[in-house]
């Protein structure tokens, strides 16, 4: 079974329970957002409210009554398209940044890591440019920040050399992620109102998710098991 919404693809089975109360348990096994796959996820919901999740999606399809699709559209077209004329150069400087990286190590699951993570970015840029041609951002399935562990506090930020290995690319690109966050964190704060309010929950929680899945494969991989 596969749910897709704009730049989000939940792979995996879905098992139904429905009682007098209105439970209902679904569980996806992995995760793709703009091409940037996690692992297992389960999602359980009680009536309509989130009980447990390790990703809180609000919705599991981007669709409306307006012919299949949602957006967000600002009034103030002027402001719009300041705003994302803004992030796509801020993506466009990390695409080239991993490009650089990717041009520095010599590892070739380092290289594999930095490829995966600017493939979604582009997928994520070229998300930005259409809404620019378009004069609208086509929403995703989420519309809030995924929680995240927070490892960039623990993973010392450094630059990659030739020697680079897959766990140290892996950090970099935590902590490139992180930036981009503050970077839509500080756009927010700086473009304020209630539409650039709902343009940029929909920014923050795509990178979050993006983050997130950088994290649990470190956590996969480079932690070690409690």
């Amino acid at each position: 079974m596969c749910e897709s919404g704009l730049g989000l693809i939940i792979y995996g089975v879905a098992i139904l329970h429905l009682t007098a109360c209105g439970c209902m348990l679904i569980i996806y096994r992995t995760v793709d957002i703009d091409g940037l796959r996690g692992r297992r996820y389960c999602y359980k919901y009680m009536g309509h409210g989130l009980v447990s999740a390790r990703l809180p999606i609000t919705r599991l399809r981007g669709k409306a009554e307006n012919g299949g699709e949602t957006m967000y559209e600002n009034k103030d077209e002027g402001v719009f398209e300041t705003v994302l004329k803004k992030a796509v150069k801020f993506e466009t400087d990390n695409i080239h940044n991993y490009l650089d990286a990717m041009n520095i190590v010599r590892n070739e699951w380092a290289k594999k890591t930095l490829r995966r993570v600017a493939l979604a970015k582009l997928v994520h840029k070229n998300r930005l440019e259409k809404a620019l041609i378009k004069g609208r951002l086509e929403s995703s399935a989420l519309t809030r920040p995924v929680p995240t562990m927070n490892l960039h506090y623990v993973l010392p930020k450094k630059m990659l050399h030739s020697d680079s290995d897959a766990r140290e690319a892996l950090a970099y690109a935590i902590h490139v992620e992180k930036g981009a966050i503050d970077f839509y964190n500080h756009m927010a704060n700086e473009s304020g109102g209630a539409q650039n309010d709902v343009l940029f929950g929909q920014l923050l929680a795509e990178e979050s998710l993006h983050l997130q899945i950088l994290e649990d494969l470190y956590e996969e991989y480079f932690l070690p098991e409690n």
